[in-house]
């Protein structure tokens, strides 16, 4: 048990030695020369023309999803009065079948009555 300890505490040691070197060498200072500056320049100035040209494509994408909507919009009317024709093609044809088979059954019972018959006197 007692080796288990020691082994321990000297790999805790150890973690926290080479754990400080390395905080160490993250704080040194890094050079940072003019040509490092100008590149940042270029890239903030590239940067700000990508941003000009994404909000001219987002605004001429908006444009044509709003010219998309309106289409959208005399389709589903298109569509409205397609489905209104249908439904009323549907009445006419229960209207006329119903106005027939009236017409034919007042024929039926006119044929199913007996002649009437004048008998002499």
């Amino acid at each position: 048990m007692k080796k288990i300890t020691v082994f321990s505490i000297l790999y805790i040691f150890a973690f926290i030695a080479f754990g400080q070197s390395k905080d160490e060498r993250a704080n040194t200072p890094v050079p940072f020369t003019l040509a490092d500056r100008d590149r940042l320049i270029k890239l903030e100035v590239q940067v700000e023309a990508l941003d000009d040209k994404i909000d001219t494509e987002i605004g001429s994408l908006r444009r044509e999803i709003d010219s998309l909507c309106r289409e959208m919009d005399s389709v589903r009317s298109l569509m409205y009065i397609i489905i209104a024709g249908i439904f009323g093609l549907i009445g006419f044809t229960v209207w006329d079948r119903r106005t027939f088979h009236l017409k034919l059954e007042k024929r039926i019972e006119a044929l199913e009555k007996p002649p009437l018959v004048y008998s002499p006197k």
